[in-house]
C-alpha cells in the first residue's frame, strides 16, 4: 500500500504557491492590455509576477516560510502601488 512520507524541497514547495499567483498576474496583464488600460498596468502585473517567482526561487536560501513571507510582502506592496496609482490626482 501507500505508506511512507514524501518530501519536497523548499523551492518546489514555494513554486507551488508562486506559480498560480504568477499565472493570475500574467492573465491580469493580458486582460488589461486587451482593454487598452495602458502599459503601466501591464508592467505592474508583470513585475509583480516576476518578483513572486524570484521570491519562490530564493526559498533555497530563505526557506519555504521565508519565501512565502516575501511573496506576501510583494503582493502587499503591489496592492499599495495599485491603490496609489489608481487614486492619484488627474495630471499627476
Amino acid at each position: 500500500g501507500l505508506s511512507g512520507k514524501a518530501e519536497v524541497g523548499p523551492v518546489y514547495a514555494a513554486m507551488c504557491v508562486a506559480i498560480p499567483i504568477a499565472v493570475y498576474f500574467c492573465s491580469l496583464a493580458l486582460v488589461h492590455q486587451r482593454v487598452g488600460e495602458g502599459v503601466a498596468t501591464v508592467v505592474h502585473a508583470g513585475t509583480t509576477a516576476l518578483l513572486v517567482l524570484l521570491a519562490a526561487a530564493a526559498a533555497g536560501v530563505l526557506g519555504t516560510p521565508g519565501a512565502i513571507l516575501v511573496m506576501g510582502l510583494v503582493l502587499a506592496a503591489a496592492t499599495v502601488a495599485s491603490v496609489v496609482y489608481t487614486h492619484r490626482p488627474a495630471g499627476a
